[in-house]
């Protein structure tokens, strides 16, 4: 049932003209990434090593007790920065657990705010 809701979602898109290449994808959410203060995240964006546009990469958390539906977030070196919001993280969830390609940028960094990163996840080329 979800895959064929998931087909109907991205023919739409495609359809309206969502996917201006074969390297962008549709929206599916903007959000904080959640538990920057329990990793080096804050660290990383006081030294400017956290860009605007930068790209970086999911991983599900499948073994999580508070959560099923985890998804880490790291960027190229490997380091965890954190989560998906747990409110947001089913959809994603079950397109990874499908095997799906999510692209996440970076879309606002704010040095003051408690979530200091801003992202952006789009399905990729579905």
């Amino acid at each position: 049932m979800f895959k064929k809701w998931l087909n109907q979602y991205v023919r739409y898109f495609r359809k309206n003209n969502a996917f201006s290449s074969d390297k962008e994808g549709v929206a599916l959410l903007s959000c904080n990434i959640h538990g920057s203060h329990y990793t080096d995240c804050i660290k990383l964006v006081h030294a400017n090593k956290i860009k605007r546009g930068q790209e970086l990469y999911l991983k599900r958390d499948k073994r999580n007790r508070y959560d099923a539906n985890a998804i880490k977030v790291f960027n190229q070196k490997g380091q965890r920065l954190g989560y998906v919001p747990k409110n947001h993280n089913t959809i994603v969830a079950n397109l990874m657990d499908q095997y799906c390609d999510i692209k996440v940028i970076v879309t606002k960094i704010d040095k003051e705010a408690w979530e200091p990163i801003t992202i952006r996840l789009e399905l990729i080329g579905a």
